[in-house]
């Protein structure tokens, strides 16, 4: 009989997640959100969710925008690189010991990853939404409306544009841990690793081409037309490939430069 795989994602859990990390998380997401609607006038639930999502654009600069989508990207990043930094110095690791192959290392460590990262858009997503009625925030949506007009687009389905672009920027920050994963293999630096991914957003500040995937998941990038579901697959499918590349990349090279 074929002897069972052992799972270690509850392992990669307790070692990316703590309690102190989980209301440290929350404490920054919740002075971003505060900081978001006394500067922006939203003032619904909705419009609050929705501008979390909105990033920063291509070809352009906003201070106010561009810091808050590195710090909403880089929070679960910036665990994940702690643990990728303390996996590396005790080369020992029992668990690498006990899965006899790097590669299962890396799927299963890939699968708490993702993981977290969802756990960590549903406390963003929560947060936004509950912020603007817990400080008594009433409106008509229209500020979220004008700046759909501004690049274009319309909000007809503020849930499913929610539920898309949450999707959408759980691929992306599972692009900025893959770029951070391969980087660190290389170089067996995190700080590395943290201005490849820095320097990897600065160049949005020039005119890219439109399928520059980082940076791609905020709204102002992706919604290219009045179509919300074309737009959301194509980015979609541009972000998995990004991904796909990174684990390949990983499979053939990157797992044993990162543990030798």
């Amino acid at each position: 009989m074929k002897k069972r795989k052992t799972l270690y994602i509850h392992w990669f859990l307790f070692q990316i997640i703590s309690l102190k990390r989980i209301v440290i998380t929350a404490v920054i997401l919740t002075v971003l959100c505060c900081l978001k609607c006394l500067s922006t006038s939203i003032n619904m639930p909705y419009d609050s969710i929705i501008y979390g999502f909105w990033g920063y654009g291509n070809g352009g600069f906003s201070v106010s925008e561009f810091i808050g989508t590195l710090i909403v990207n880089g929070i679960p990043v910036y665990y994940i690189a702690i643990f990728l930094s303390e996996e590396r110095q005790s080369k020992s690791s029992y668990i690498i010991i006990r899965m006899k192959k790097l590669r299962n290392w890396f799927w299963q460590f890939q699968i708490a990853v993702s993981v977290v990262i969802l756990m960590y858009l549903g406390l963003y997503v929560i947060l936004n939404g509950l912020f603007p009625k817990l400080i008594g925030l009433n409106g008509d949506g229209s500020v979220i409306r004008e700046l759909y007009h501004i690049i274009g687009a319309d909000i007809e389905y503020p849930a499913l544009e929610i539920f898309i672009s949450a999707l959408l920027r759980y691929l992306e920050i599972m692009v900025w841990q893959m770029v951070l994963v391969c980087t660190f293999s290389l170089r067996k630096n995190i700080m590395a690793a943290f201005i490849s991914l820095l320097t990897l957003n600065i160049f949005n500040i020039i005119a890219l081409p439109w399928w520059y995937p980082i940076g791609i998941s905020s709204i102002q990038r992706y919604r290219l037309s009045a179509n919300l579901t074309e737009d959301a697959l194509v980015v979609g499918g541009i972000l998995f490939l990004a991904y796909v590349t990174g684990c390949i990349y990983m499979k053939q090279k990157g797992l044993e430069k990162l543990f030798d």
